[in-house]
């Protein structure tokens, strides 16, 4: 709209100096026309920017990583469950077709102190792997449900807790294919989480790909 009025206030300006016998004195009216298209200009560029800065809407429902303000997260809303702003790549990779037993079974075996999974907040990188190349709920949220309905034949010393991993929904490397992670550079804030989920990830996929029954 402010493009629009100051078109015409221009086209309005040059209309009435041509139609006008008044020539201008030692070339002021054609100054004064240079600045007020200046000015126009100025007003346009300030509408351009702010547009481009417009910070995105976050919605309390998703978190869209696609939008062009990726390195100012902005106020998310993390009690709100977390979804892939869009599905992870398909892996190139053979896969196993894993029943519900030696899912259960596999993450057992890295669970505990003593183990690969020894802290909650890993529980991060056991569901990338599972939602990503095993089937589970792309929701972390749901996918937390699915591990804890697993048949495990003894409690787990540390069991996949939802509020313990939810904080950390946002960082960039949770939407990467994890067949992608050994080439993806982690920032500062996300590198210690980022290689503890890492190992996590290849330890249980190799456990996890440990049998007969490959799927092409």
């Amino acid at each position: 709209m402010s493009l629009v009025i100051n078109a015409l206030t221009y086209n309005s300006i040059m209309t009435k100096d041509s139609n006008s016998e008044q020539k201008p004195e030692n070339g002021t009216g054609f100054e004064k026309q240079g600045l007020q298209l200046l000015e126009a200009l100025r007003k346009m560029m300030e509408i351009v920017d702010e547009l481009i800065h417009r910070p995105a809407v976050v919605n309390q429902n998703t978190y869209n990583y696609n939008a062009p303000h990726l390195e100012n997260h902005g106020p998310v809303t993390y009690n709100a469950p977390f979804f892939f702003s869009s599905p992870p790549k398909e892996s190139t990779h053979k896969r196993v077709k894993c029943n519900d037993e030696e899912i259960a079974k596999a993450l057992a075996a890295i669970n505990g102190k003593d183990n690969v999974l020894n802290n909650y907040q890993l529980w991060l990188g056991a569901c990338c792997l599972l939602m990503g190349k095993y089937g589970f709920p792309k929701n972390i949220e749901s996918c937390c449900d699915r591990i804890n309905n697993l048949p495990f034949k003894e409690k787990l010393m540390l069991e996949c807790k939802y509020e313990s991993i939810r904080k950390f929904a946002y960082l960039k490397f949770v939407k990467v294919d994890v067949d992608e992670w050994d080439g993806y550079i982690p920032k500062d804030d996300e590198k210690k989480l980022f290689n503890g989920c890492n190992e996590v990830v290849k330890v249980l996929d190799s456990l996890l790909q440990n049998n007969d029954k490959v799927l092409e």
